[in-house]
């Protein structure tokens, strides 16, 4: 990895990078966000202190409070300024992200496992939200978390996901030709002959099926008999190891969402 410069404050449109190649698209942080969670945070906890101490009209309840409320104000304070700057760069080989005055570039082979949540809820029974997070692990074993603090994630986090996968590949066949085992899960490894489950192993050709049930990936050995279940949240690289079972046994994923 190397340090780029800053990129210009506010810019929504990048020059192509030599390395990483033709600028794709601009995520930044959502400083909105930042700004009204902060606010709701400090609304709520101030109004149940003061709640708390009403009854108390004494110097050290008041002491109390304004300690409080100025070392509520430093946390939140602390946790706007430090993700205020930080934005992610989409090219075509590779992105940049941000943190604070530095930038990060990365090259899409870099990744060796993205994990991936979508779903949506439900506030008080009738708003619905979707929620997106990716969860990025390079070689080097650094963390990178996007979420719907980013604007656009939506959309940049499937490209970012294709575009791994696709970097990702090469690199797996290669490993699953020289006899290298695949972590996909804590539970789930895979060979070139196959899966393996603990020290049980299930060969390509003894897949019955492959499906996703209520946001879980179930693997089958035998009709309505589950080999292996883990949720899709939890699994790296899901994208890649779904388009690996598709390839090594002839049969499309099939949904389920009950």
């Amino acid at each position: 990895m190397t340090i780029n410069p800053t990129p210009p404050k506010n810019s929504k449109f990048f020059e192509d990078d030599p390395i990483l190649g033709k600028f794709i698209v601009h995520a930044p942080i959502r400083r909105a966000i930042l700004l009204i969670r902060a606010g709701i945070i400090y609304a709520v906890v101030t109004t149940v202190l003061q709640i708390a101490f009403a009854s108390f009209e004494n110097t050290a309840a008041i002491f109390v409070l304004m300690t409080s409320f100025s070392l509520l104000s430093f946390g939140l304070g602390w946790y706007v300024l430090h993700l205020w700057n930080r934005e992610v760069v989409l090219y075509e080989r590779g992105f940049t992200y941000r943190e604070g005055s530095q930038v990060t570039s990365i090259q899409y082979s870099e990744i060796v496992a993205i994990r991936q949540r979508a779903e949506r809820i439900m506030f008080f029974g009738v708003m619905p939200r979707d929620i997106y997070e990716y969860t990025l692990l390079t070689k080097e074993d650094e963390l990178i978390k996007l979420s719907n603090l980013y604007r656009g994630i939506d959309a940049v986090g499937p490209r970012l996901n294709a575009a791994i996968q696709k970097a990702r590949r090469p690199i797996v066949d290669h490993l699953l030709s020289n006899g290298e085992t695949l972590v996909f899960h804590d539970h789930l490894n895979m060979t070139s002959t196959g899966l393996i489950q603990a020290e049980q192993t299930l060969t390509w050709e003894s897949i019955d099926n492959y499906r996703t049930v209520a946001g879980q990936l179930v693997i089958f050995n035998q009709p309505d008999k589950a080999w292996f279940t883990g949720r899709l949240e939890e699994i790296d690289n899901l994208t890649l190891l779904i388009t690996l079972l598709r390839d090594h046994t002839g049969k499309n994923l099939q949904t389920n969402r009950s």
